[in-house]
């Protein structure tokens, strides 16, 4: 009984191709359009899961006229974040600044010593410590209120593990950031304060 079903509906559809392959080609278009718009809507909502405040976390880019239109950037003039805490007082914490293309040079024992270049092209973020109000990266070592002293800095374990080999041997190292010309220095040691997985 089944069988004959089959047979019937494939002569049908081999006596009427176009008709058949219309139907077929708009089901598969359909079906496949479906599947590209689900990854791309689950990969977009796939970042930051982890923050427990994700809902109340927004991101300020600024738009710059240039000759190719606006150009867009998520960098945002130091006064901003003071002036928005005074003017809208529903913010809670605000604070982050990249740096683009710095340079990372890690020094041996005399600050002379050069052991170790690295190119940041995706650039270095400075961060107040009210940072971590907002976000909720975990800690492997160290401790997150060490940023309120001057020059310290956290590092990912990747980084870490990249700049220094382990990331264990990591805490208390220094290194110097080159063509930090933005705070009035040419170069700024920092020292190693805490590791983020």
């Amino acid at each position: 009984m089944l069988k004959n079903y089959f047979k019937t509906a494939f002569r049908n559809l081999w006596r009427n191709k176009s008709f058949a392959f219309i139907n077929i080609a708009g089901l598969a278009v359909g079906t496949a359009v479906c599947i590209v718009i689900f990854l791309i809507v689950q990969f977009e909502l796939s970042f930051d899961n982890f923050h427990s405040k994700k809902t109340r976390i927004y991101r300020i880019l600024t738009q710059q006229p240039n000759a190719d239109g606006l150009h867009i950037t998520p960098g945002v003039p130091f006064p901003m974040p003071v002036t928005m805490h005074s003017d809208f007082p529903g913010i809670a914490s605000s604070g982050v600044f990249e740096l683009d293309n710095t340079q990372i040079i890690i020094t041996g024992q005399s600050s002379n010593q050069i052991e170790k270049k690295f190119k940041e092209e995706s650039g270095t973020f400075y961060v107040e410590p009210s940072f971590f109000e907002i976000f909720e990266f975990p800690l492997l070592a160290g401790d997150y209120k060490s940023l309120k002293d001057p020059n310290t800095l956290l590092l990912t374990k990747e980084t870490a593990e990249r700049y220094f080999g382990e990331w264990q041997s990591a805490i208390g190292k220094t290194f110097r950031i080159n063509g930090n010309s933005f705070f009035g220095k040419n170069d700024n040691v920092y020292r190693v304060t805490g590791i983020l997985a």
